[in-house]
């Protein structure tokens, strides 16, 4: 019995034994002939895999050509708008603004935070490229006579407020009293130097602001590569005077050969024969106001379109250059005769000096006076300013230059006058008034609504507001 057992038991482990090599042997070929069809199978998709990588990125290069040409934010740059925003609405603009020039995971992405940006108006989004491509550079002066009576203030120097004894607000400057000074005045510098460093961040500027005596100092650094960079791109130029220092001419040579894409230009004093001779150098300008119109400008600048000036005597234009002109601004007219009319047949925009002729077609041919916007005094002189506007046929807006207040008469005298208006054209009034003045319905009786306002602030309390009105459809 104990034989037969073992021996059963023995057939039994060789067959357990010669089973597990079979199910090894059909595993390893099992296992062999998987890999030889994966191995198949990836040899035989690799050209499809190949040719569906080729496919989506021209999908995707073509979609991001389609949306960077499509692209909603590039409409809203249509030119530049002073606007006074919160703080919290300038950073969410530029989270978007942020998001849309970094992200690039998806074009989807990038059209998505665009697509936001049309939501905001297009003054906010002019203030925010102006926050890029604008600075201002101001330098102060201050009379010892000033600084002995101002007293221990302030290390550094601030427009700031204080309150008198009636509650009233009051504006001073502050300054450091341990500041090495001249005998005759100090020098307070809005450091500008950083325009000098390759770490600057402005490396467009389009507008620029500067007084007199830094206009000085950065043409004298000229030298540096990165500045001329930095100035090179520079449209808008406006010279502030700080009534202590003055533009040589080779400044104003210097400006423009530095500036050569240079397009406006603003000085608030007049040029000498000798600055106008050196003028030459720009090319490109099209616009310029300065204290007191020069005969030989067109001979020097034949370009020039727009031109603002202090009384300005329009007959100093020359003959061959009135076709060009399209602005003018601070024109004085006298009752003298002119020996005929003047023709300005592409004139769009026309400003009035105070004491100017008021009867303006005894020197404007009335039929090639096409003008699209008048600048006037109007409240003082309604009644002799309405018959010439009635036969402005293009006038879209009225700008007038007095200041009003709250009293009543002024308003309801405007309204009287004009909401019998004769001319269908006119669309839009431009009045200045004060920070209390109430807006609200005022021109309503006219057919006109405020449509908004900009603000000029000064040093005292007093800032002035430029509203706009815009007739109702």
């Amino acid at each position: 019995m104990e034989n037969t057992y073992k021996e059963e038991d023995k057939t039994t482990t060789g067959t357990i034994t010669s089973t597990t090599n079979n199910n090894n042997d059909y595993n390893q070929k099992d296992n062999e002939k998987k890999k030889k069809q994966k191995m198949t199978l990836k040899t035989a998709s690799k050209p499809k895999l190949v040719d569906a990588i080729i496919v989506r990125r021209e999908k995707d290069l073509n979609l991001q050509k389609i949306l960077h040409d499509n692209n909603p934010s590039l409409q809203f740059h249509r030119g530049y708008v002073e606007y006074n925003l919160p703080a919290l609405i300038i950073i969410k603009i530029l989270q978007y603004y942020w998001k849309l020039s970094t992200n690039h995971t998806s074009p989807l992405y990038s059209y998505r935070d665009a697509l936001v940006l049309t939501l905001i108006n297009k003054q906010f989004f002019c203030v925010v490229n102006e926050m890029f491509i604008s600075t201002k550079l101001i330098q102060k002066y201050i009379d010892i006579d000033e600084i002995e009576e101002a007293g221990d203030r302030h290390p550094y120097w601030h427009d700031v407020f204080y309150y008198d004894y009636n509650g009233r607000r009051r504006y001073q400057s502050k300054y450091n009293p341990e500041y090495e000074y001249s005998t005759d005045r100090v020098s307070i510098e809005f450091g500008y130097a950083h325009l000098l460093k390759p770490w600057c961040p402005f490396k467009n500027i389009v507008k620029l602001k500067v007084s007199t005596t830094v206009m000085e100092s950065l043409m004298r650094s000229t030298s540096s590569i990165h500045l001329q960079h930095v100035l090179s791109t520079v449209e808008k130029l406006n010279i502030v005077s700080d009534q202590k220092g003055s533009i040589t001419i080779q400044s104003v040579k210097s400006i423009g050969i530095t500036m050569y894409n240079l397009r406006y230009l603003k000085l608030p004093f007049a040029f000498s024969r000798s600055h106008f001779k050196v003028m030459d150098v720009f090319k490109s300008l099209k616009k310029i106001d300065f204290g007191c119109f020069h005969p030989d400008l067109y001979t020097i600048i034949p370009s020039i379109e727009q031109v603002y000036s202090i009384k300005l005597d329009i007959v100093a234009i020359p003959l061959s250059n009135r076709n060009i002109v399209t602005n003018l601004g601070g024109v004085c007219l006298s009752k003298r005769d002119y020996g005929g009319c003047f023709e300005f047949p592409n004139l769009k925009e026309l400003a009035f000096d105070r004491e100017t002729n008021i009867n303006i077609f005894t020197h404007f041919r009335e039929s090639t006076l096409n003008i699209t916007y008048l600048s006037i005094h109007l409240k003082t002189n309604l009644k002799e300013w309405f018959p010439i506007i009635e036969r402005l046929r293009s006038i879209i807006t009225i700008h007038d230059q007095c200041q009003y207040s709250n009293h009543e008469n002024d308003g309801l005298a405007l309204c009287n006058q004009f909401k019998q208006s004769l001319s269908p054209t006119l669309s839009r009034f431009i009045i200045t008034t004060d920070k209390v003045f109430d807006a609200s319905n005022y021109l309503l009786d006219m057919g006109y609504h405020l449509s908004f306002e900009t603000t000029k602030y000064h040093k005292k309390p007093s800032s002035l507001r430029k509203l706009y009105f815009n007739k109702i459809k």
